[in-house]
């Protein structure tokens, strides 16, 4: 299911923030998601935001972001009890098919450990490592 209205995106985002594999404070999660109801919800946009349902229930999403010509996948979730269903390789695919029907030829995503053998399933390649780094007021730097 692709979702284009606010209240798809707030579902979606109360769905991440609840499930995903890191907490988001509290007092972000508005502020986060108006970010992304303000970019819109134009089908020709920058922004494609996907929620996969099982059973009639939201256990995964991912998001798509166009631009400098390559297709980008992010977020891809998928609820612990919904995995090995085929429900993130939709999530993911989705997106990427979408992206070739307006003409793009370049996807890239970021992955954690448990997430390489069904990007590499879909035919991705690793091209580099990154390193995240996270600063905090608490981290005695500032």
């Amino acid at each position: 299911m692709k979702v284009w209205n606010y209240f798809g995106i707030r579902q979606m985002f109360l769905f991440r923030f609840t499930t995903w594999f890191f907490e988001v404070p509290a007092i972000a999660r508005d502020p986060i998601r108006d970010i992304h109801a303000q970019l819109g919800f134009d089908p020709n946009g920058s922004w494609h935001y996907y929620l996969g349902w099982l059973n009639g229930k939201p256990v995964a999403t991912s998001w798509l972001a166009l631009g400098a010509g390559v297709a980008g996948i992010y977020s891809v979730v998928t609820l612990p009890e919904s995995r090995r269903q085929g429900v993130g390789t939709a999530v993911t695919l989705a997106p990427l098919l979408e992206a070739r029907k307006m003409g793009y030829r370049i996807g890239i995503l970021h992955s954690l450990p448990m997430g390489f053998k069904v990007y590499r399933n879909l035919g991705f390649q690793e091209y580099c490592k990154f390193s995240t780094y996270l600063w905090t007021v608490d981290s005695g730097n500032a």
